[in-house]
């Protein structure tokens, strides 16, 4: 069955074929949640999680784009996300510092709270790749701080106090670092 196949059995409600793709990527799905969550997480958490990538991707088949990639790395990346949300709930603690190896570059373009909501007029016509691409013509640090915020969830406390220095120094980093994205992204890389 095809990508075009699949997608349209969840849009068509066609269980023999919906449970044919979960079948199919479960497996996969599985051993990507798992390694993010195989040290909070109990087998059930890691099926929540396997559950609910599927849930999403019959509530909104046509948030896949094939034109960005395949059905199976989209459904990782989202497995990735739900993983990454789980970690936090099941930490109990809002300021948990996720590790940024564990933060993949497209879960980065695909970052509603940040990207969607700070650039969404000027993404348009943007590629994801390039997008990873101007993250990278910021200070390691800056891009360290808006990812731990906008990626990780962090709040600029728990940044401020992880590095040492002042709240109010990584509010201003992350308001001077948008601004210095903003620019980057409109001028398509160049400064």
């Amino acid at each position: 069955m095809n990508e075009t196949r699949k997608l349209k059995a969840f849009k068509n409600n066609e269980i023999s074929k919906i449970n044919e793709v979960v079948a199919q990527y479960s497996p996969l799905l599985f051993c990507v949640v798992q390694s993010i969550l195989k040290e909070r997480g109990s087998s059930e958490d890691i099926e929540e999680c396997v559950a609910d990538v599927f849930i999403y991707l019959w509530q909104y088949p046509d948030y896949f784009d094939s034109k960005r990639g395949t059905l199976k790395n989209y459904l990782c990346l989202i497995a990735k996300s739900k993983a990454l949300d789980q970690y936090r709930k099941l930490s109990k603690v809002q300021n948990v510092h996720i590790p940024l190896e564990l933060i993949a570059e497209e879960e980065i373009a695909m970052s509603t709270s940040f990207f969607s909501a700070n650039f969404s007029p000027i993404l348009m016509n943007f590629e994801y790749e390039d997008l990873y691409k101007v993250l990278d013509m910021i200070s390691p640090n800056d891009k360290e701080i808006l990812l731990r915020r906008y990626v990780g969830g962090e709040k600029p406390a728990h940044i401020a106090k992880d590095l040492g220095v002042p709240t109010r120094s990584i509010v201003n980093n992350l308001y001077h670092s948008k601004n210095k994205l903003k620019l980057l992204i409109m001028s398509g890389g160049k400064l």
